[in-house]
């Protein structure tokens, strides 16, 4: 539990020096629904649809499997010095071993462009979403 809490502490902290890259000018609505291709350390690929819905000050995602049941849930925040940048906690609804961090740039065309680590460190990855229309 102690190496967990240590690993969210750390990437949460490093937050903190994405605002060096943050675009503040853009303040682009990113609820909606997306097509995203997912690629993992091993070069593995899959594609999901996710859809961002805001609820309150936090944002609630869910990337759907092939047949449209929901496989994976996060819950993010948008920082108010940084409104191109969400960041997500997310975790699997079948694999208790699928779990972590997404930090997402908010492109100006509405597109999402993301890099994830799971909760164990042990696989990271990339995921690049375009709004559906």
């Amino acid at each position: 539990m102690k190496t967990t809490t240590n690993i969210f502490l750390i990437i949460a902290l490093s937050l903190l020096t994405l605002t060096a890259y943050a675009d503040t000018t853009v303040n682009t609505n990113v609820t909606g629904n997306y097509t995203c291709q997912r690629t993992d350390s091993s070069n593995n690929t899959s594609s999901l649809p996710l859809s961002v819905i805001k609820t309150g000050d936090t944002y609630t995602l869910e990337w759907d499997d092939s047949d449209g049941n929901p496989s994976m849930y996060g819950t993010g925040v948008i920082h108010p010095g940084m409104a191109n940048v969400l960041s997500s906690s997310y975790w699997s609804l079948t694999s208790s071993d699928i779990s972590g961090l997404e930090i997402f740039t908010i492109k100006p065309d509405g597109s999402l462009q993301a890099d994830w680590i799971s909760q164990s460190g042990k696989d990271s990855g990339s995921e690049t979403c375009k709004k559906s229309k």
